[in-house]
């Protein structure tokens, strides 16, 4: 007698699979008598076929607990299945599984031509798969009923002989939640912050094997930013501290330290890790690129989903509370923007360095910036709540001083309310004009709206004289 083999593709992903519900068990169970009975009918599928059982994604794309969960059950009936009619089974425990794991684990759907060579290498002839049984599960937005759907078997694209290459399709699995199993459902159907770290940590520590100097070198971590736009968030916050630890657990030398000046020990980088995460559907996707400091060359780049419900059940905010605001005043900052001009450059730095940076409630925030010729600087912040304040204004920055970090002898508390704010330098070699501002608690808050700030700093620009300008972008939020 010819045999079928399925090959079960568990997933390594430190997920913690507790017993699994009667209302898992229930669906598992119809959906592998349906496939069983399904095959006979794929009549260009041979009975010498193995069938590799990949990982059921949610129908929002997701790597779920639940999802796992419902492809292991399912190849364990259609393992039983088979069974009573004597054919044969391989279980992962047979296919060298810690390997098989590691490269298991970023599939729900048949490898690509491109990944195809790391996905099988870890295959004995007698084991890699000719087809592979993929799905899609859907629970309603009552959780009420749990549907698979999108069922098929799929031809194996990778050195497949002729007479193999044949798709079958199943009829959909529909079963109602039992009520004591709702609560574990909705769990394990969400994908929490420590999960989609710990897949992007472990997808982007496979992709730089290829780039082995990586994990000898010091890898920045800069926080996530929302969208398009430079804001960022308590996720992003939550996101950088989960993905800096997961990473080094994979071995790679991380820090979300960023240098600032006089630091007495500065970090030596090499790499650095930014990303950014956006809306989609009822989930968010987050995208991390691994860049060579310097050249900013992309080495690696993953993309992972993270449940807004998840999000929403813990009280984790994804965007600041500011937002449609912080909008508007970059619509300002971005419109007749000049380059700098007569040779005169700017920088500015915060103890925390000067790229993408979160303040918890109750940090403090300190300033230095240098110039590298003589000039007059002007530094002005704009708070969370709309307010804005004179930092700095005319400060001489003379010959002595050039090209040496300066200390603004300023500082802040971050405190209420909290939200996206900016730090605008403007430099140039002529005094500014002054701006019309009452004082409060030794702070000089501006009266002019941003437009007449924005514009009498970028005066000089317009005038073609010596004039520079940075500005840092900083979230604060709550502990």
């Amino acid at each position: 007698m010819k045999h079928i083999f399925i090959v079960i593709l568990a997933f390594s992903l430190s997920i913690n699979i507790s017993r699994a519900q009667q209302t898992v068990e229930n669906v598992s169970k119809e959906l592998g008598d349906v496939v069983s009975a399904g095959i006979k009918k794929c009549k260009n599928i041979p009975k010498d076929s193995k069938i590799a059982v990949l990982f059921f994604e949610s129908s929002d794309g997701l790597k779920t607990t639940l999802g796992m969960q419902l492809s292991r059950k399912t190849a364990v009936n259609l393992m039983n299945n088979f069974n009573k009619k004597d054919f044969t089974i391989i279980s992962p425990e047979n296919v060298e599984e810690k390997k098989l794991n590691k490269i298991s684990a970023t599939f729900f759907t048949p490898p690509d031509k491109e990944s195809s060579e790391d996905f099988y290498k870890n295959f004995n002839k007698s084991q890699k798969p000719d087809y592979f049984l993929t799905a899609k599960y859907y629970v309603d937005a009552s959780f009420s009923k749990l549907i698979i759907s999108e069922v098929k078997i799929e031809k194996n694209t990778f050195d497949l002989d002729e007479r193999k290459k044949s798709t079958c399709g199943f009829e959909n699995v529909t079963v109602n939640v039992l009520e004591s199993d709702k609560n574990e459902i909705i769990n394990k159907h969400t994908v929490s912050l420590e999960e989609i770290c710990s897949i992007l940590a472990n997808s982007l520590k496979n992709k730089t094997e290829k780039v082995p100097e990586v994990k000898s070198k010091m890898v920045r971590i800069d926080n996530i930013t929302y969208g398009s736009s430079r804001c960022m968030s308590e996720f992003s916050k939550r996101f950088t501290n989960d993905i800096e630890q997961k990473i080094a657990n994979e071995g790679l030398s991380v820090s979300t330290k960023q240098n600032a000046p006089n630091d007495p020990n500065p970090v030596n980088y090499n790499y650095f890790l930014t990303g950014n995460y956006w809306e989609d559907g009822t989930c968010f996707k987050v995208n991390i690129s691994l860049k060579e400091c310097g050249t900013e060359k992309t080495l690696a780049t993953e993309e992972g989903k993270v449940s807004k419900q998840w999000l929403t059940a813990n009280n984790i905010s994804f965007k600041p509370e500011n937002f449609e605001q912080a909008k508007a005043e970059d619509a300002v900052f971005n419109k007749d923007v000049l380059p700098n001009s007569g040779g005169l450059n700017v920088e500015v730095m915060t103890n925390k360095g000067n790229k993408n940076l979160i303040f918890t409630d109750g940090e403090i925030l300190k300033l230095w910036f240098k110039a590298n010729k003589e000039c007059y600087v002007r530094i002005v912040y704009y708070f969370a709540d709309g307010s804005k304040v004179l930092m700095m204004d005319n400060f001489h920055v003379k010959a002595d001083s050039v090209n040496k970090f300066i200390d603004s002898q300023k500082e802040f508390y971050c405190a209420e309310p909290f939200g996206a704010e900016t730090l605008q330098l403007f430099a140039q070699s002529e005094p500014f004009l002054p701006l019309n501002y009452q004082t409060k608690d030794d702070y000089k808050f501006i009266t002019d709206n941003i437009e007449t700030i924005v514009d009498e700093g970028r005066r000089a620009f317009r005038e073609k004289k010596q004039a520079a300008e940075a500005k840092i972008f900083i979230t604060t939020v709550r502990k």
